[in-house]
């Protein structure tokens, strides 16, 4: 049964990212672009070249061992790469999730009054909320990885629902939570096949792209993140489609 579910909504992302694959890769192009350019404004080239060196330093050390092995100047500049990350991240995580949420959210509509309606009720009352999430999950989900890789996927599979509640609901943040923890439960072998595949794929081509020494580090990051936020769009279209098959 599972089996058949996984493929009904397989046939239909396929379907739907096939038919807005225009306005999904302009969506992904510029926030992929904007991010990489603010990225490269607030860390500067000999910053990032400084990073690297330390990585391949003490790379072989766990975090507290590489913490203590870091001189102070050392330590404030990871603790602004990661902050810098954090917040671009964070912003792209954002326009990401919103857009395709409002891309699909106004696929129903027939008449322009309709989609300004709508993007004007989500600007002010679902993206303020959606954003609050978001970072609260960006936040959450980072700290899990950082912790163990494991844990880490975990929460990856657990709140991956949560800004689809939010969105399709109107309940609280804590509510959003709480309801995906619950239905990634209930949905566990539903769920957690396609996370673990698209970290995967996130892998593979984090690797591949970057031993692409032809390209330079600006061009790379602009793929990186392009291919990310693709990624990303493709799992959230997923899950919608997911969320709303197990709720008819």
């Amino acid at each position: 049964m599972s089996i058949n579910i996984l493929r009904n909504i397989y046939f239909d992302v396929i379907n739907f990212v096939r038919n807005q694959f225009y306005n999904i890769m302009m969506l992904v192009l510029i926030v992929s672009i904007l991010n990489t350019l603010v990225n490269h404004i607030l860390i500067s080239f000999n910053e990032k070249l400084l990073l690297n060196n330390i990585i391949i330093e003490h790379g072989n050390l766990n975090l507290n061992q590489f913490i203590q092995q870091l001189s102070s100047e050392q330590q404030h500049l990871i603790l602004k790469v990661s902050i810098i990350n954090t917040i671009t991240n964070l912003i792209n995580n954002i326009f990401i999730i919103s857009g395709i949420l409002i891309i699909i959210d106004i696929l129903k509509c027939t008449k322009k009054e309709q989609i300004i309606k709508i993007l004007i009720f989500f600007l002010t009352k679902k993206l303020p909320k959606l954003s609050i999430l978001i970072f609260l999950l960006t936040i959450i989900i980072q700290f899990g990885l950082l912790l163990l890789i494991i844990p880490g996927i975990i929460l990856i599979i657990l709140l991956s629902f949560s800004p689809i509640i939010l969105f399709t609901n109107q309940i609280s943040i804590s509510k959003s939570i709480y309801n995906s923890i619950i239905f990634s439960i209930n949905n566990f072998k539903l769920v957690y096949p396609i996370i673990l595949l698209w970290i995967i794929i996130k892998m593979a081509l984090l690797i591949i792209i970057t031993k692409l020494f032809f390209i330079t580090p600006l061009t790379t990051n602009i793929i990186l993140n392009s291919v990310n936020n693709l990624l990303l769009s493709i799992l959230i279209i997923y899950i919608f489609r997911l969320y709303l098959f197990l709720n008819k």
